[in-house]
């Protein structure tokens, strides 16, 4: 990810509830923490945050299969095989 994820609005569920538009446009430019009594309960970013974060945890998933498997068997395969 090139962007480095912190919250730096916060809000109730409360104020969600009440300027629902208002907040989902403003996540679509910064993250934002939606909180209740209990404390943080949900986090709304901006759509293209989101897609570098699911592709940073499909790579880290990508990079521990590659580690369990190395060391393992392997064999020659030609580029038509591929």
């Amino acid at each position: 990810m090139n962007k480095p994820f912190s919250a730096k609005k916060t809000l109730s569920i409360t104020e969600l509830g009440h300027s629902t538009k208002a907040v989902v446009d403003a996540a679509k430019t910064a993250p934002i923490a939606v909180t209740d009594d209990s404390g943080t309960v949900a986090y709304l970013v901006p759509a293209d945050l989101f897609e570098e974060m699911l592709e940073a945890l499909e790579d880290m998933e990508l990079a521990k299969i590659v580690k369990e498997r190395r060391g393992g068997p392997t064999r020659k395969v030609s580029l038509d095989e591929l």
